[in-house]
């Protein structure tokens, strides 16, 4: 299995686990990328889920829900953004775990995170992933909604080994997180 392969697995897992009895079995489809509203996913792989009912560590136990996923790889970086928002109007998404923990739920050979930093308006760490790749972890909280937020962006940018990432690039990297409306 691919590692992008897993990491759909593994947030289609925590998104749904609480769930299952609301919508049995998620159904996965590909989807064009400008539905994903973040314009750095165009030219990789998107995949969308519609979820109803779903209690989770990001969604409220009602309500509906939709996931957004794009993830590939250009020019020997990896790229991973996933969109959950908020269809109804009486409900919201919140994050209960740290971003860490969620990295690791994303990659589960990740270690060595960095301490959390507030970076250009999102949650930003580092860490170590798969095969040493050098990694970002972000998170981006939407519009407030409610007690929670209207849609949350997590994304992921990962780098070959000892490769330096200069920060021109982690700023660009950042900035990509951020939905178009």
């Amino acid at each position: 299995m691919t590692l992008w392969k897993a990491l759909l697995v593994a947030i289609a897992c925590c998104i749904v686990a609480a769930g299952a009895r609301a919508q049995s079995t998620p159904v996965w489809t590909d989807i064009d990328c400008l539905q994903l509203r973040i314009p750095a996913a165009i030219g990789l792989k998107c995949q969308g889920i519609n979820l109803t009912g779903v209690a989770s560590q990001e969604t409220s136990p009602s309500g509906t829900f939709r996931q957004l996923i794009a993830s590939g790889a250009i020019k020997r970086v990896k790229l991973f953004y996933l969109l959950l928002e908020t269809t109804s109007l009486q409900t919201g998404v919140s994050t209960r775990s740290t971003l860490a923990e969620t990295m690791k739920q994303l990659i589960p050979q990740a270690s060595n995170f960095s301490e959390l930093t507030p970076r250009h308006g999102v949650d930003f760490v580092t860490f170590t992933g798969a095969a040493d790749d050098a990694c970002i972890g972000v998170r981006r909280l939407g519009t407030a909604a409610i007690a929670e937020y209207k849609w949350l962006v997590f994304a992921l940018r990962c780098v070959p080994a000892k490769t330096t990432v200069p920060d021109a690039d982690i700023a660009a990297f950042i900035a990509s997180t951020k939905p178009n409306s």
